[in-house]
């Protein structure tokens, strides 16, 4: 695919390519200049391989070339194989893996990144391929439906992505589509969610038409798609294909196109919106909240003749099957749903904001647990407003060293934030019979939603109040988890409901950390969860073990595993501590993060060491007696402090040499000067503590 270089300017050279991919097959539309993101909202949609539609849109209204970077769509027959060697990913050695071990043929089309990575390109004909990350193998990304790559010729940086392996796209192996997994298709119903061209309906598309829509351009090169745009707005709002031409004559085409289309133009566009558009007809309709629908009932009340079977095992090659899709190691996996259980003022909120967070980014170290697959995530919180949501979004991001560029990959959105405080959202309400329950509309926006950006995982929080039945009830909570785990299947990504504790707030969390039966509510709630996790606070017993002051202990919060149906469960928690961050603009308001920390026990020298540290800080500076370092510590700690009259001379025997221990405070140093001195020394200046 070679173009000419010599007098060609940068523009005329990606144009070129462009056109050229597109004449193998590819469907290609505008990235930003030396960027990897979309130049144009609605890039799904622009793809082409028509050399004019091409022409057009890598050209300014003068008919000037633009240097936009190729964007490739991928999906629709096309599977790429992004491998990532960026930082210390082992990317290529993980392709050596699935090469050698699960032969997967690698003679096909591929682009070598200007980081040192590979995309390989297959014929996915025939497959639905999931997008994912790192889930087939470690720096191994898989892009096909609704994604996208950067095509050869762009150039990032210094960088230019070029064709290594200039061969015909090779088919993808069955196998191979198997491991990757099937991907649920974006297609949206053309049945009206309420009736159509209602009055409402008719004004609020109006003066969106004259108020909000974009203009049309047509010698832009994205007239057609900004057309089909406002078409698919007017159908959402709920105006039927034949009012949409109406509308758009009467009230758009004269004032926002240049020039007028006309008639024939508006009827394509009303006809390619119902044909094509992803939502449903009245899905903004003010009404579509209110009719429900029952997602629990079958197509057919009549079972299928001679159903159900017994049927063999299916003896599948082990290497074939899809292994379970975690995207949080113990705490979120696809296609289940997952329970974050706390009292309230635990912290779920910020832990469940946080969590978000760090899928979004794939950084484990803001969670404190490995995110194994980076993913789209979606945030609802019904308890605060947009407003609460963004400090506390902000203070983690500030404390982690978090960017919104970071939230993006690849010019995709990872991070989506919503509040139903203005506009509360409902999963489910009673049905016609005492303990029947349907789901809303709403779950169905969700779905789609869902499916339309990708979305890996769907946080809601609290479930208390996302639905309309009796909370006691098992058979109605029971049906209630059931529509969280039949949008996890449906859209095949993982789904969590932050949910409240039985027990009263502030009481002892002894007997109900890891404990999926303090759920309040219903019990069989835990049956329809696959995992889950409580949050509680520090209690007295974990603050003796881990040396940590009794006065202090209300800092610290626990992440337990209660319900372990995928994996084994190990003993211990993830700890976090409660730490301000101050957030610009509020005044001085500082607004509370939780920290993963690591926490010593108080039967080893490290935490001992630790215990000291928190004695000799509430001393102060200055000498003191190991008596009264020793009258410091928690008297109820076992171990070597535990007999009284022996805690100096254990003291003096911990110091028997120099020795560092790391505190919550930073590196306090602790040095011997007297192997017989009687003092302990602490000097705050440069936190150290001898003997003297």
């Amino acid at each position: 695919m070679a173009v000419e270089v010599a007098t060609q300017s940068m523009a005329e050279q990606l144009l070129g390519s462009a056109v050229e991919l597109g004449r193998r097959g590819f469907r290609v539309f505008p990235l930003q200049v030396d960027q990897k993101k979309p130049a144009h909202e609605g890039w799904e949609d622009q793809a082409t391989t028509d050399p004019t539609r091409i022409d057009a849109m890598w050209r300014d209204p003068f008919g000037e070339p633009i240097p936009y970077n190729i964007g490739i769509a991928t999906g629709d027959g096309l599977t790429v194989v992004d491998v990532d060697v960026k930082g210390d990913r082992l990317g290529l050695e993980s392709l050596e893996d699935l090469k050698s071990r699960l032969r997967l043929d690698v003679a096909t089309f591929t682009v070598r990144t200007p980081s040192g990575g590979l995309h390989l390109y297959y014929d996915s004909t025939g497959f639905e391929v999931r997008c994912s990350a790192s889930r087939i193998a470690a720096a191994i990304d898989i892009r096909s439906e609704g994604g996208l790559v950067v095509g050869p010729g762009s150039t990032v940086g210094e960088g230019t992505y070029e064709v290594q392996s200039d061969l015909p796209a090779k088919p993808i192996a069955p196998w191979f589509a198997s491991l990757c997994g099937v991907h649920t298709a974006k297609t949206g119903s053309t049945q009206p969610m309420v009736d159509l061209d209602t009055p409402d309906a008719i004004e609020r598309a109006t003066a969106w038409l004259r108020n909000e829509a974009p203009l049309v351009i047509a010698d832009s090169g994205n007239g057609d798609h900004t057309g089909y745009q406002v078409a698919c707005r007017l159908k959402d709002f709920g105006v039927s294909e034949s009012e949409i031409v109406a509308l758009c004559l009467e009230h758009f085409d004269e004032e926002k196109s240049h020039p007028p289309q006309g008639e024939e133009f508006w009827e394509a566009k009303a006809s390619n919106a119902y044909r094509h558009g992803r939502l449903t007809p009245g899905v903004l309709h003010p009404m579509a909240d209110f009719e429900a629908e029952d997602l629990d009932k079958p197509e057919s009340a009549s079972p299928k003749p001679g159903w159900p079977l017994a049927e063999p095992p299916r003896r599948r090659d082990p290497a074939a099957i899809p292994v379970r899709r975690w995207i949080v190691g113990n705490t979120f996996a696809r296609n289940f749903t997952s329970g974050i259980i706390a009292p309230g003022g635990t912290g779920k909120t910020q832990f469940a904001i946080q969590a978000a967070l760090a899928v979004a980014t794939g950084r484990s170290d803001i969670i404190g647990r490995p995110v194994l697959e980076r993913v789209p995530v979606w945030y609802w919180n019904q308890e605060d407003d947009m407003d609460e949501l963004d400090r506390r979004l902000a203070a983690a991001m500030q404390h982690f060293g978090v960017s919104w560029a970071d939230t993006e990959l690849d010019g995709r959105q990872m991070l989506f934030l919503s509040s139903g405080v203005e506009r509360p959202l409902t999963l489910a309400t009673r049905g016609s019979s005492e303990e029947d329950v349907v789901a809303t509309p709403q779950v169905g926006q969700i779905i789609r939603q869902i499916n339309d950006k990708g979305i890996g995982l769907f946080i809601a929080d609290p479930l208390a109040e996302l639905h309309k039945v009796t909370e006691n009830s098992n058979e109605q909570m029971r049906q209630v988890w059931g529509v969280l785990r039949r949008i996890a299947v449906e859209c095949q990504c993982a789904t969590a409901a932050g949910a409240h504790t039985r027990k009263p707030d502030g009481a002892s969390s002894e007997g109900h950390v890891g404990n999926v039966d303090t759920l309040r509510g219903g019990g069989s709630q835990a049956g329809v969860m696959r995992t889950s996790v409580t949050l509680f606070e520090m209690s007295e017993k974990a603050a003796k073990e881990h040396g940590v002051n009794l006065k202090d202990r209300h800092l610290y919060v626990r992440l337990d595993d209660a319900k372990t149906n995928l994996f084994l469960k190990k003993p211990g928690a993830t700890w976090y501590k409660r730490t301000s961050v101050p957030v610009g603009g509020l005044d001085g308001q500082k607004i509370g993060i939780l920290a993963p920390v690591t926490l010593l026990t108080g039967q080893t020298d490290e935490g001992l060491l630790n215990i000291l540290a928190e004695a000799l800080t509430n001393l102060g500076p200055g000498e003191h007696k190991l008596a009264a370092v020793a009258n410091e510590v928690d008297p109820a700690l076992r171990g070597p402090f535990a007999d009284t009259r022996n805690r100096a001379r254990a003291i003096k025997e911990l110091f028997a040499g120099a020795a560092t221990v790391e505190t919550d405070r930073g590196q306090m140093h602790l040095r011997v000067e007297d192997s017989v001195g009687s003092f302990l020394r602490l000097d705050a200046a440069s936190s150290e503590a001898f003997f003297c």
